[in-house]
């Protein structure tokens, strides 16, 4: 067992699934901090491709029983018109998944009183040999932790204290081109209609889609997709005005469906452009999830990398104890990592240009690794 004491800064899909990992081999609940309250995490959906399923069951989920999935095989693109643009078979085994059961899956077997609710991060103090000393928080106060892993999102805090040296930027970032309006609805009979299949409805060249993700219970995830060059930003007149104008040449049924949601429920998604990290580790601090690689959304990859990243730091870290052992794993899950999140920022990026000038291949399928 590793003599260090883990402190995991963001209880998200990351941080919870490498605080399960933690328990697994090392039987007891890591300390997690989370600055959101438990109930504001969103209830939204995604895909959970047969990677990241895999790890999900490695974490002892029982996906059947705790989290409702959904068969996903193919994915459709057509015209507003209904004019079939292409269609791609989904690697088997995909399944479509709500983030609040998942989010409350893992919860479930960790003590809770191992997460501090409520706690803003603000950034790691180090020694002079460079090494997290205390994770500071606003207010003032710090705890004290001698290993950190930063599970806390795109907008990772953790990454600048990583990152923040001279000639190195910590990649603020700029908000993405392509933005994003999702919202959870109950749909029964569309759901049904859909069958396993998610449909984009693409107005080609116009840089505007819409797509839709069956669920179970005849629920149904759908999300917009927009370019804010051409069509500005929703702003104070919220998401539905914006997208009633937005959509008005896309099918009635469809205008219907979203303008039949509830206003508070649609999120307007602000995912960011970063270049990817040039590191993901210190001698005792490891990013994970969203705070290692934040993707643009067209890949579908970000829970499926984040669950990832836990199970193979539980693995590296499992008979890790003393400092200098547990530096040299984190350097093995650096070099395994940062490959696959390169490839995946020039993959994302790819997307979203094809969506911006081409239209029809722009975030149609889940890319392979």
């Amino acid at each position: 067992m590793p003599e260090a004491e883990p402190f995991i800064i963001g209880a998200g899909v990351a941080g919870l699934a490498l605080a399960v990992g933690w328990q697994q081999v090392h039987g007891y609940t890591p300390l997690l901090c989370e600055r959101l309250e438990a109930s504001a995490h969103q209830g939204f959906g995604f895909l959970l491709l047969p990677r990241g399923l895999q790890a999900l069951r490695d974490l002892g989920v029982d996906i059947d029983r705790e989290l409702e999935p959904h068969p996903i095989d193919h994915t459709r693109m057509v015209t507003p018109e209904g004019e079939t643009i292409a269609e791609h078979r989904l690697e088997p085994g995909t399944l479509a998944l709500d983030r609040y059961r998942l989010v409350a899956a893992l919860r479930s077997r960790l003590d809770g009183t191992r997460i501090l609710q409520g706690r803003r991060f603000e950034t790691l103090r180090c020694s002079a040999a460079g090494r997290v000393v205390a994770a500071g928080f606003r207010g003032g106060e710090e705890i004290a932790a001698d290993l950190v892993f930063g599970a806390d999102g795109a907008v990772s805090r953790c990454r600048r204290a990583l990152l923040q040296h001279p000639g190195e930027p910590w990649m603020p970032g700029a908000v993405a081109r392509v933005q994003e309006i999702v919202a959870l609805v109950s749909a029964p009979e569309l759901a049904a209609s859909l069958g396993t299949g998610m449909l984009k409805i693409v107005a080609p060249g116009a840089g505007v889609a819409v797509g839709l993700l069956p669920m179970a219970r005849g629920r149904l995830v759908w999300f917009v997709q927009f370019d804010t060059v051409r069509h500005g930003w929703p702003h104070a007149a919220g998401p539905l005005p914006f997208l009633e104008g937005l959509l008005r040449g896309f099918p009635l049924w469809l205008r219907e469906v979203i303008a039949g949601t509830e206003s508070a429920v649609p999120h307007h998604w602000r995912p960011l452009d970063l270049d990817p990290p040039t590191r993901l580790v210190g001698p005792n601090v490891a990013l994970l999830g969203d705070a290692a690689h934040p993707l643009l959304p067209f890949t579908s990859q970000g829970v499926n990398l984040a669950l990832e990243d836990a199970c193979l730091l539980r693995d590296l870290l499992r008979d890790a104890g003393d400092p200098v052992a547990i530096e040299a794993a984190l350097l093995a899950y650096e070099r395994q990592r940062l490959p696959l999140v390169r490839h995946y920022v020039a993959v994302g990026r790819g997307m979203a240009t094809a969506f911006l000038v081409l239209g029809p291949e722009g975030g149609l399928r889940p890319v392979a690794a």
